[in-house]
């Protein structure tokens, strides 16, 4: 028996609706969410009821294209962000964490991220580009 997949609204007042793959009458495996204008917003795999293996996030600001685990972006991803700015590395719970790379053009630095500041390893820094 092949898998069907099923269209429904899971916000009517932002109207987002998802498009998931359906086993058993169940959300299971590949969705995609989107807006109205049939533009996408997200798209990953359902695992046991939660969003779980490799997504993309689409928003004004950047794209998120790595890991989440258990409804959490968790692991490695890519976020290009619309000024130009490409971090390549680690997330853990939602946030950007230890080792990874900044690329500005063709400028690239490795840093090492903790508790909101980017301090580089030559004792250089960056805060805030990246939120909290």
């Amino acid at each position: 028996m092949s898998n069907s997949y099923k269209i429904f609204q899971i916000d009517p007042v932002k109207k987002i609706n998802v498009m998931c793959e359906m086993v058993n009458n169940t959300p299971e495996g590949t969705c995609i969410y989107f807006d109205n204008n049939n533009t996408i917003l997200f798209s990953s795999t359902i695992k046991n009821g939660k969003l779980n293996g490799k997504c993309k996030i689409y928003n004004n600001n950047a794209i998120y294209d790595g890991d989440i685990r258990d409804n959490i972006l968790e692991g490695n991803a890519k976020i290009a962000f619309n000024n130009g700015v490409i971090y390549n590395g680690n997330i853990s719970e939602g946030i950007i964490h230890k080792n990874g790379k900044i690329s500005i053009g063709h400028i690239e630095n490795e840093y090492i991220f903790d508790k909101g500041e980017y301090i580089d390893k030559n004792n250089g820094f960056l805060n805030g580009i990246f939120g909290n």
